[in-house]
């Protein structure tokens, strides 16, 4: 059951996420570390590095380590979903939220039209199964959180950026329900 809120007032506050859409159907696999390269000659190759040379793990795993990346199919495309330890959030009047930096890479031939967190079904969960709705993070840059304000991802390019946990500081895992199985990324990987 997710914790929901309502609108905040200024100071980057951004509203709870609603359960507007069903989740994506998708299929999971784990990959290897990847090396990113970006060209550095013009601004938008910078902000969005390609993916260079990736290995298959398992695909019968379904719990890892924050770090980790992991194949999905989302919106038909391949892509790699990697998700960092998560920390306090910087803002002292939300010290309670929790902020996870994500990377999603595009490995597929088509772009992906609308890349949102909440289009992923990403949320938080403490160690009795409570769960912590996406929030606005005060970390830059900001991953696309919702579904209103998603982004486009061009094949073989990346997308790097915070979310935010409403009162999640208590959260273990950062996890996503996919095809009647849960994918998540906690310290210790299980």
């Amino acid at each position: 059951m997710g914790l929901i809120l309502g609108t905040g007032i200024g100071g980057g506050n951004r509203p709870a996420a609603e359960s507007a859409a069903p989740a994506p159907t998708v299929t999971a696999t784990a990959t290897a570390t990847v090396t990113i390269e970006a060209s550095a000659s013009s601004a938008e190759a910078s902000a969005e590095p390609t993916e260079t040379a990736e290995e298959p793990g398992t695909p019968d795993d379904t719990t890892y380590k924050y770090g980790q990346k992991v194949g999905f199919s989302y919106e038909g495309v391949e892509i790699t979903l990697k998700v960092d330890r998560p920390l306090p959030s910087t803002n002292m009047f939300d010290k309670n939220n929790l902020e996870a930096k994500l990377t999603v890479c595009n490995r597929g031939g088509e772009s992906i039209d609308e890349l949102s967190a909440e289009g992923m079904g990403l949320y938080a969960e403490d160690k009795s199964g409570g769960q912590y709705s996406l929030y606005g993070s005060y970390r830059s840059p900001e991953f696309p959180v919702y579904d209103y304000d998603s982004s486009a991802l061009r094949p073989g390019k990346c997308r790097t950026g915070w979310v935010a946990f409403e009162d999640g500081r208590k959260a273990v895992r950062i996890a996503v329900d996919l095809d009647d199985a849960t994918y998540s990324w906690s310290r210790s990987g299980s």
